[in-house]
């Protein structure tokens, strides 16, 4: 309760900073005259962005389970991203792993590592977007510090893959003494969790399935940043599309750090930040980045409680899900 609070309290202190300085006559003066073609076109783009995602999603977990079907990776995909966003701390980010798991088509742990996977093939493609704005652009330190600490993270990360798949017993070999103070059937339980996420991780013993991976992950955050270029598009704002690839990688960092529900304020403040970078008026940057918001978050709402039915799932099993995780964490700790 406390980290949330917390989360929720640095999201409404980024809503004030996105709120201070505004002035709203001027807000709603972009929004007299609105190209909806180009809301057509974002629209698409965001439907298309989700196949995409949830077509890779399903070429990930082929490698482990053949069975699982496109409409059933889109169901979660849809679920998942609708309870990203509006749950606090992206605590949406364990429904995707348990509704996998639910289905039988992994363990959690495998499902876990899978979805980690993911997200570090989505971090080596953001990162590499970060520095060539960077070097295309006259950008702030705290920019390109942003990018070394983020380049650190997912070296990390390549090291942690490398040595659980390739080497997972060095990993077993460095818990045993901690294991041996420990009842016998716990070993087992450890052991299993860590077979999970080896099984989790089998996409890095095929070198064409991960550049295919990586290459479908490009072409999703690049069509993501076609969307904000719509977005200036259809609020009439003449940038270029590296100012779109720019945005789009400063509010994926913004949403990442904690934020309260709907992430709300986090949204919003690194959009004014990054548009601030390029000149845009205050004013002009908060229509813009809550036109964005409020599309976005339709979008994701509407595609989400559609699949609610066919995943089979309940707003109750959330409490569940929560104590299941946190039993596992307690096990490894």
């Amino acid at each position: 309760m406390k980290k949330i609070l917390f989360s929720i309290s640095i999201g409404t202190f980024l809503l004030y900073l996105s709120f201070k300085g505004v002035d709203l006559h001027s807000v709603f003066q972009p929004l007299r005259k609105l190209n909806y073609l180009y809301l057509v076109f974002i629209i698409i783009t965001i439907v298309i962005i989700y196949f995409l995602r949830s077509f890779r999603l399903k070429y990930i977990i082929n490698t482990l389970s053949p069975n699982l079907s496109f409409i059933q990776s889109l169901s979660y995909n849809c679920v998942g991203y609708f309870f990203i966003l509006l749950l606090p701390m992206r605590l949406g980010e364990l429904i995707i792993p348990y509704l996998i798991k639910k289905d039988g088509f992994l363990s959690i742990s495998s499902a876990l590592s899978m979805i980690a996977v993911e997200r570090l093939i989505d971090l080596i493609v953001l990162v590499s977007l970060l520095f060539f704005i960077v070097f295309n652009y006259v950008m702030p330190d705290w920019l390109l510090k942003s990018g070394v600490f983020l380049s650190g993270i997912l070296l990390l990360g390549c090291i942690f893959f490398i040595i659980m798949y390739k080497h997972s017993h060095y990993a077993w070999k460095l818990l045993l003494p901690i294991m041996n103070l420990f009842p016998e059937p716990l070993h087992l339980k450890i052991k299993n969790i860590l077979k999970g996420f080896k099984e989790g991780f089998s996409i890095f013993s095929s070198p064409v399935r991960v550049t295919f991976t990586v290459f479908i992950s490009y072409v999703v955050w690049f069509l993501s940043a076609t969307c904000v270029y719509f977005i200036f598009k259809f609020i009439n704002l003449d940038l270029d599309y590296l100012t779109a690839i720019s945005v789009m990688v400063i509010n994926v960092i913004g949403v990442s750090i904690p934020a309260g529900p709907a992430m709300i304020g986090n949204f919003q403040y690194s959009i004014i930040v990054a548009l601030g970078l390029f000149g845009v008026d205050k004013n002009i940057a908060f229509s813009i980045a809550n036109v964005y918001y409020i599309i976005s978050f339709s979008m994701t709402i509407l595609l989400g409680l559609p699949f609610f039915h066919y995943v089979n799932f309940r707003l109750s099993e959330i409490k569940s899900l929560y104590k299941e995780e946190k039993n596992e964490s307690s096990y490894i700790s």
